[in-house]
């Protein structure tokens, strides 16, 4: 019965990761995991995007000193946000949500802010 429920339990983490439908789960864990997999991805996205704005732009060394700050930021803002939830089991699931939060706004972030350097370096124009 044991097996059951963890094979069960695989398959819904499985298909929630692929539909991306965290909510849908029954159990913080799940929820939790879900999510980290969602952060994970878009971790991966916005890597993406900051090393194509560096190549487009190589020289400019103040790209690469805004992400590292900024990764501060987001470790820091998002643990004073979830503090609350210190030693409780939402704490996990909050701090994961806060990243994906902060991550996805980082990513349209930067499409923004570099539009013009992204259009005039490929098109030649902004």
């Amino acid at each position: 019965m044991k097996y059951l429920i963890v094979i069960t339990s695989l398959i819904s983490l499985n298909a929630c990761a692929n539909s991306e439908d965290c909510q849908s789960l029954t159990t913080q864990s799940e929820m939790t995991i879900c999510e980290n997999k969602k952060l994970n991805k878009l971790e991966k996205e916005l890597k993406e995007k900051f090393i194509y704005i560096s190549k487009l732009s190589p020289d400019d060394k103040n790209l690469a000193s805004a992400q590292i700050l900024w990764e501060k930021y987001r470790e820091k803002h998002c643990a004073s946000v979830t503090n609350i939830y210190s030693g409780g089991s939402i704490y996990n699931y909050s701090f994961t949500l806060c990243n994906i939060r902060k991550t996805s706004a980082r990513i349209k972030t930067l499409e923004i802010d570099y539009r013009d350097t992204i259009n005039i370096i490929t098109k030649g124009s902004p």
